[in-house]
């Protein structure tokens, strides 16, 4: 079921959120020329980041950072990302979820 639709003009795209089971799942497709259309013509379809919701950004960062992972700004407010040199190509990114 379709919970919520937004713009994501950080990397000119929209988004659609899904409630699949007890969590939400997030869907972008670009609006335009971007970070995201182009990681879509450098790869090709398929997962460019997964985001995940915590409790205290502050904390999980912090975490991260302690373990010399490289962190870089997410996508959403309140977010931040891993790098993707440093997870196989794949951008992990940590939201605060109230």
């Amino acid at each position: 079921k379709r919970v919520y639709d937004a713009d994501r003009p950080a990397l000119a795209a929209k988004a659609r959120g899904f409630q699949v089971s007890d969590h939400v799942v997030e869907l972008l497709q670009p609006t335009g020329p971007g970070a995201l259309y182009d990681e879509m013509m450098r790869s090709g379809e398929g997962i460019r980041s997964t985001v995940i919701g915590v409790a205290d950004l502050a904390k999980a960062q912090a975490h991260f950072e302690g373990k010399g992972l490289p962190i870089i700004a997410g996508t959403l407010p309140e977010s931040f990302a891993i790098a993707p040199e440093a997870n196989f190509g794949l951008l992990f990114e940590f939201a605060h979820k109230p």
